[in-house]
């Protein structure tokens, strides 16, 4: 018997079916957060969309299924998602198949006509592109195996800033009727234990046909690709450095303000207590700045490194894009430093408070003027409180003799991005008369509202930082 989907599904609930489930043309079946679906080895035919939607604190459950498409355009994709024991069949199916921020366990998955892998693990599971195509990036494959066979002209298999971890092949591209693989590798990391050595991970049967690609020992980095301090966080999963086969360096800071250096060499610097400075140099590294106001610094130009903030807390991946700095994952540090200008970081702390005084006196623009950033930012560092900063803007943009009639009416048109009406100016300027707020506290009122975050946010401040000159 087959259970037919034909109008939108939400699971929310961990079920089991015993039966075949087909998902019709124009239906979305969506498993939720901390949800999970077991099939009992029985198969999905997607005609539609399966989406598993979960979260980085509840992933989305999908266990003991075969799964295909046949020649329709079925879409499977998973955000925080967990597939168990799964089997997509890309023989005799068409379709994408999508994995986000996903874990993948003891499981087959067989190029669909698209398909994109990012940010996500493979444990225990074989990957076969076949004669497909499509982008892998950000993933870990550990006791996984990947697959491509050769394609002439066929569709490209874009392979970056993936692990492979494996005791035997990780990586398998075999020619088809002896015509070459389409395959980019680009600075991925390959564990080579002691004893062992690059052939016996990767085997490249196109290294006789030159056509498209060659694998070599260049093809892949010195350090393995992290999305969190601990190693590669996915959910409630992650893996160690140790699970990655990395031994790195460690340096350790005091109570006190320290300055922590790295070299050429894989080092995980945990600065701890006080006010700290840490150079990764080269390397991909991990940084944890701890408590205190602390500082990375790089050696180029802010333009040669791009900089993402990531799902753990307080964390952020530099990547550098040229040079030998590598990708590091730095956590709990407050302050970057670049040859040319500098980025705050700490959006609870005095960037946040900088970049929301700047919005709500000077106007959201202001925001991006590097210079009054910076004096903002040494302020509030130094020790001036919130109110005494943003009574000196208003000095600075208005004048000590300002009425308190524009005063009211520049502030809401700066957060709000319209003129007050008659109303409401008259309703602020009243409690500037009857003592219910001074100037200052009226202003920190008008910064601290969801508008004029929102105005912060539109300035690009929560995911590049403060950008910064001192």
């Amino acid at each position: 018997m087959t259970i037919i989907v034909r109008e939108n599904t939400t699971i929310t609930g961990n079920l089991v079916v015993n039966e075949e489930v087909q998902i019709a043309a124009g239906v979305t079946v969506t498993i939720a957060a901390g949800a999970n679906v077991d099939l009992g080895g029985n198969n999905i035919l997607n005609y539609g969309t399966l989406l598993l939607k979960g979260t980085s604190e509840a992933l989305a459950g999908l266990a003991n299924f075969k799964y295909f498409t046949q020649n329709t355009a079925g879409l499977m994709r998973a955000d925080y998602g967990s597939i168990q024991s799964g089997v997509v069949d890309g023989f005799a199916s068409s379709g994408s198949l999508q994995l986000v921020s996903t874990v993948v366990e003891n499981s087959r998955l067989d190029g669909l006509a698209a398909n994109s892998i990012v940010n996500s693990v493979l444990l225990h599971t074989t990957v076969d592109i076949g004669t497909r195509g499509g982008t892998i990036s950000g993933t870990t494959f550990k006791d996984s195996e990947i697959t491509k066979l050769g394609w002439d002209g066929g569709p490209r298999l874009t392979v970056v800033n993936s692990n492979f971890i494996h005791d035997g092949l990780a990586v398998v591209l075999d020619p088809f009727f002896a015509l070459p693989h389409n395959v980019h590798f680009s600075s991925n990391y390959l564990f080579v234990p002691p004893g062992s050595n690059f052939e016996s991970k990767v085997y490249d049967a196109d290294d006789s046909l030159r056509a498209s690609t060659n694998l070599d020992v260049s093809s892949f980095s010195s350090g393995p690709y992290l999305n969190d301090v601990a190693g590669v966080r996915i959910g409630p999963l992650t893996l160690s450095l140790a699970d990655l086969g990395i031994a790195p360096i460690r340096l350790a800071g005091s109570m006190a303000d320290d300055y922590l250096a790295g070299g050429a060499q894989i080092e995980v610097i945990e600065a701890g207590a006080g006010n700290d400075v840490m150079v990764g140099a080269g390397g991909n590294d991990v940084l944890n700045g701890g408590s205190g106001l602390d500082t990375a610094v790089y050696a180029g130009s802010r333009g040669q490194y791009s900089l993402t903030s990531l799902a753990s807390a307080n964390t952020v991946r530099v990547v550098a894009t040229t040079g030998v700095e590598g990708i590091d994952i730095l956590a709990n540090v407050e302050r970057f430093y670049f040859s040319d200008y500098k980025v705050a970081y700490d959006l609870n702390g005095s960037a946040g408070t900088t970049a929301k005084i700047l919005s709500a006196v000077f106007g959201k623009e202001a925001i991006a003027n590097k210079e009054d950033a910076g004096i903002g930012l040494y302020a509030l560092d130094s020790g001036m409180s919130y109110k005494a900063l943003i009574e000196l803007a208003i000095n600075a943009r208005f004048g000590a003799t300002v009425s308190d009639q524009s005063l009211v009416e520049q502030l809401y048109l700066n957060v709000v991005g319209a003129p007050p009406s008659v109303a409401e100016r008259d309703s602020y300027v009243q409690m500037l008369i009857n003592g219910t707020y001074d100037r200052g506290s009226l202003a920190i009122m008008a910064a601290e509202t969801k508008a004029n975050w929102q105005n912060v946010e539109l300035m690009g401040v929560p995911a590049l930082g403060l950008e910064y000159i001192l």
